[in-house]
């Protein structure tokens, strides 16, 4: 009789724990598939977002200043030679407007590896 109780009581804890663990692993899985999910949204952000500012570089009716502003807040740093291959205006035009940026604390320049970029 008493090898009888052990063995419902050992039954009713390994039911106990396997309950346990099944609810503990359908748990994770919804995470992760909730994080996947939320992941994928923020990537297609992002994508929507590179785009509608690539195509708000591309107007003409922004100017050179602001589409410095667009390059540089999109990308994390750029040389001069990449901000020209974007921003279509004379090379003394956008050195002065670049320069006037730096001046007012807009953008700075890292003189290691020739990059311009956003000072925050």
């Amino acid at each position: 009789m008493d090898k009888d109780l052990k063995e419902a009581e050992l039954k009713i804890q390994l039911e106990n724990k396997f309950y346990f663990s099944l609810t503990v692993f359908r748990t994770r899985d919804e995470v992760i598939s909730k994080l996947s999910n939320q992941v994928a949204d923020l990537k297609m952000k992002l994508y929507d977002l590179e785009k509608r500012s690539e195509k708000a570089i591309n107007s003409e009716h922004l100017k050179v200043k602001s589409k410095i502003l667009f390059l540089l807040s999109m990308n994390d740093e750029l040389s001069l030679k990449d901000i020209k291959k974007v921003v279509k205006t004379s090379k003394h035009w956008l050195e002065n407007v670049i320069e006037s940026l730096v001046k007012n604390n807009v953008i700075n320049y890292n003189n290691k590896n020739d990059m311009y970029f956003l000072n925050f």
